[in-house]
């Protein structure tokens, strides 16, 4: 099942073909792997341009929020995905995580789901 939040028009979430297509070509010019993933997503970040969510931990909170405003540009997490630290009973629509708090209906937010451990 693929879930995905809504974004603004300029924005997009690459599909995992295209993003090993650009992995496999900054390798060539980056020769540690690990900084080349993050390179790459730090340069689309900025592009409005944003890696897949991760399937999220079972043992809180499945809500995910994709840090995508300009807002958070000079912190390192500017397309980054965020897990609600919450209680995965937690009653609100509203969650919490790594110092950022969304709404499940804002902009760049996956609503909580359940998930197979």
């Amino acid at each position: 099942m693929s879930i995905l939040p809504q974004l603004p028009a300029s924005m997009r979430i690459v599909s995992d073909a295209e993003y090993q297509e650009l992995r496999k070509t900054m390798e060539v010019h980056v020769p540690a792997q690990e900084k080349v993933h993050y390179a790459l997503t730090d340069v689309l970040a900025v592009l409005g341009i944003f890696l897949p969510p991760p399937k999220p931990w079972s043992d809180t909170c499945t809500a995910l929020y994709l840090v995508h405003t300009e807002e958070y540009i000079d912190t390192g997490q500017l397309g980054t995905w965020i897990q609600c630290e919450l209680d995965a009973c937690h009653p609100a629509d509203t969650h919490e995580g790594e110092d950022i708090e969304w709404s499940d209906n804002q902009p760049g937010a996956v609503r909580a789901w359940p998930v197979e451990p």
